[in-house]
């Protein structure tokens, strides 16, 4: 199987799952690596949430998953970059860097306790931060995942 191929049936199967659920491709796409991440033993159990916000200083926050492994002391926390196009789209390492820094941001303001002032205490944006805060510096390792259908530009 190539890469078209492999591009292709992982469209279709996040658009039947997508449907299924009733939910945004986007999501079905990330509720799907989050599955293949987990069989793969890359991660114990990827939850996935949707945050997109502003933090402090008007900083761009983002976090789509997240996954807090009490046996390593380790959290592993994903960002999407996801197109709904047809076609394999080409990730610029700029708008990698973007995404990345989002979730960065995010990590910071969650661990330092800024992140929930002012914020909806119900959302699960809020809890995950929480619980980062919470861990401190107990945490052994943090792991973070740009998430894309795409491919990386080659310059």
């Amino acid at each position: 199987m190539d890469l078209n191929e492999f591009h292709a049936d992982l469209k279709n199967t996040v658009n039947a799952r997508a449907a299924v659920d009733n939910d945004y491709t986007s999501m079905a796409f990330m509720a799907e690596v989050s599955e293949r991440f987990a069989e793969a033993g890359e991660v114990e159990n990827f939850t996935v949430l949707q945050f997109e916000g502003s933090g402090q200083r008007n900083r761009k926050l983002s976090v789509n998953a997240f996954d807090l492994d009490d046996a390593d002391g380790s959290v592993s926390l994903g960002v999407l970059l996801y197109s709904t196009s047809d076609s394999i789209d080409v990730v610029s390492a700029t708008d990698a860097k973007k995404r990345l820094a989002a979730l960065e941001n995010f990590l910071a303001e969650a661990v330092s306790g800024q992140f929930t002032n002012g914020r909806e205490e119900s959302s699960a944006a809020y809890q995950l931060a929480e619980d980062l805060h919470r861990r401190g510096r107990a945490v052994a390792r943090y792991r973070l995942y740009l998430i894309t259908n795409g491919r990386l530009s080659d310059r």
